[in-house]
């Protein structure tokens, strides 16, 4: 048996074997994963394969720290499961901790993450950082596998399908970027990726506005939605975060705006 693959079988879905036992024991194998990919990171700037292992179909991977919990302090501690949340653990104990850096970190690391199944599922549903090249190399990868990923399901929160999950953490861009949604979820991500790496600036801009005038529209805790509506004052706090906050105008960008932009920005009324 390979040190790597602890598989013959070449049409078999393998994850990293870290992933799967005893709660504890995943955490501690994946602490000692994180090592070696600190070490090979920090020698050559590239990451080791890990260990993997054959994923049987209809496999749940545990993809959040609080369902890991429930299973880890449940009536069955000892129980294995697929803990496919530490693959974000992972990243958080191997990466640099802040500056330019990390941004190279990051870059190399969605790069060799995105050749196999587990790592594109990993960057794809654990974003971090997010701009409309990063966020179509992840989905892009994520469907050139979605044929072996949609075997598995998903607990976050609640239990997915690939098609349910990808749908739930990527409606911000699919509203941002697909006028009419239509077909499968694959086919919508699809033409979201090709709306989005087209787009000019001035479409940004108006793809950008309209979905916060949406918010302002429909998001019930705002106060001042005539206020929040009236020119220039949306399109000046845009500016505004331009200079201060260049990654979270990416990150709504590519993912989509969001309520709290709107809640930030209404703190700002002149009448308060």
């Amino acid at each position: 048996m390979s040190d790597k693959v602890a598989s013959t079988d070449p049409n078999a879905l393998l994850f990293p074997a870290f992933l799967y036992g005893p709660h504890a024991s995943c955490r501690r194998k994946m602490k000692a994963e994180a090592k070696k990919w600190t070490k090979r990171y920090e020698e050559r700037g590239e990451f080791p394969e890990p260990k993997l292992i054959p994923v049987p179909p209809g496999s749940v991977m545990i993809c959040l720290g609080v369902e890991a919990d429930i299973v880890a302090f449940g009536t069955d501690t000892h129980k294995p499961c697929w803990f496919f949340y530490l693959m974000d653990e992972l990243r958080m104990e191997v990466r640099p901790s802040s500056g330019p850096q990390y941004a190279v970190f990051q870059s190399k690391f969605d790069a060799f993450s995105c050749r196999y199944p587990w790592g594109a599922l990993a960057v794809a549903t654990s974003p971090t950082e997010s701009t409309i090249d990063l966020v179509s190399r992840r989905l892009e990868a994520v469907l050139s596998f979605w044929e072996q990923l949609d075997t598995l399901r998903y607990l976050r929160i609640r239990q997915f399908t690939l098609a349910s999950l990808m749908h739930f953490l990527y409606e911000g861009t699919i509203r941002m970027w697909v006028d009419a949604p239509a077909g499968s979820v694959k086919d919508v991500l699809r033409a979201a990726i090709e709306r989005m790496r087209n787009a000019s600036e001035d479409e940004i801009q108006t793809r950008l506005m309209r979905r916060l005038h949406e918010f302002a529209d429909t998001e019930p805790e705002l106060k001042h939605r005539e206020w929040l509506k009236s020119q220039g004052v949306i399109e000046a706090e845009l500016v505004h975060t331009k200079k201060t906050y260049p990654e979270r105008l990416e990150d709504m960008k590519a993912m989509g705006p969001y309520a709290g932009f709107l809640s930030d920005l209404e703190r700002k009324y002149p009448g308060d």
